[in-house]
């Protein structure tokens, strides 16, 4: 069975999703800050709290949701509406547990924005919105 045409169409496909460029030679330039890895987004309240910046080790922004008050913002959209327009940098939006009950609207001129959690208090963070209540 002849797997060559289904291995190119595959690599460009691939490729053409991951943000690689291939060139006529074949060769793959891969463009580092196009990604983003799970270690990027792995922090916890320890770490944002040391940090009185609230940029990390890999020159993101942080900004911290805490529905009770007390950081940056008190809701989701708010956090996003402090991202400024086409930003060129990584934002980690950090939220803590809570329920937020709020629709959540990323606008396409904002990207690199990634919504962190504390992974041991997931069942304990809730976005949600209905925009049929009451019909």
């Amino acid at each position: 069975m002849d797997y060559g045409c289904c291995c190119s169409l595959d690599m460009v496909v691939v490729a053409f999703l991951c943000g690689f460029r291939v060139g006529f030679s074949m060769t793959i330039e891969v463009h580092v800050k196009n990604f983003i890895s799970w270690d990027d987004i792995k922090m916890d309240e320890h770490q944002i709290k040391l940090s009185d910046s609230r940029v990390n080790r890999n020159r993101s922004r942080v900004i911290v949701v805490n529905k009770n008050g007390g950081e940056d913002s008190v809701t989701v959209q708010g956090a996003i509406d402090m991202v400024l327009e086409n930003n060129t940098r990584r934002v980690k939006i950090f939220i803590l547990p809570g329920t937020y009950r709020e629709k959540v609207i990323v606008p396409k001129s904002k990207p690199y924005i990634s919504f962190v959690g504390n992974s041991g208090q997931m069942s304990n963070t809730i976005i949600y919105w209905e925009d049929n209540v009451g019909k």
